[in-house]
């Protein structure tokens, strides 16, 4: 979406004097300071950023394009771009904003099909197998304890497994250890 957004309107990376990254979590900044070629060091809100993690179902994008537009208003013919990702990365929207008018006026393009066509499909298969690979994982905590671990596992035959483990020890080793990478394997109880 970004290198779409940028090669449509003949600009670079380069060329984006002021960013409103999506920030609901620093991968989420990170990642699309990647993907769009930003320097890691260069500004990356006109907001201050979201004040916490995530704004589902908010109007964040909508404050940040109000906003981008009074900082476009105190520097005219600059170029700003403001970004939305949509939860998991997963559905991004790339906007770029200029107090000069182009003589194309408004363009468009959903890239949607474009994206799907790039992104490899992985099988998820239901059953526990018995041996695996952790590809991703989560914790989740009762109170302040960690109770539960979900894993996302690849497996020897190119699928993956997501399996629930209700283990406290697991759950606690896996918030000081990384656990990506690693290999298990499954016993019946």
């Amino acid at each position: 979406a970004g290198e779409r957004a940028l090669s449509r309107s003949g600009q670079g990376a380069s060329d984006v004097a002021h960013r409103e990254l999506y920030s609901c979590f620093p991968s989420a900044v990170r990642i699309q300071q990647r993907e769009l070629g930003f320097e890691p060091d260069t500004s990356t809100t006109v907001t201050g950023g979201m004040a916490f993690a995530g704004g589902p179902l908010n109007n964040f994008v909508l404050q940040a394009m109000a906003k981008m537009a009074q900082v476009l208003r105190d520097d005219p013919g600059a170029l700003g771009m403001v970004n939305a990702v949509s939860g998991l990365m997963t559905k991004q929207g790339v906007t770029l904003w200029s107090t000069e008018p182009r003589a194309d006026r408004f363009l468009f393009d959903d890239v949607s099909d474009l994206s799907a066509a790039a992104i490899e499909e992985v099988a998820v298969d239901d059953d526990v197998p018995s041996q695996a690979r952790i590809a991703g994982y989560t914790v989740t905590y009762e109170a302040d304890e960690p109770r539960s671990a979900i894993l996302l596992c690849d497996r020897e035959d190119g699928s993956r497994s997501l399996i629930s483990l209700p283990d406290p020890d697991l759950a606690l080793r896996l918030t000081r250890e990384e656990g990506c990478g690693r290999d298990l394997r499954f016993t019946s109880p």
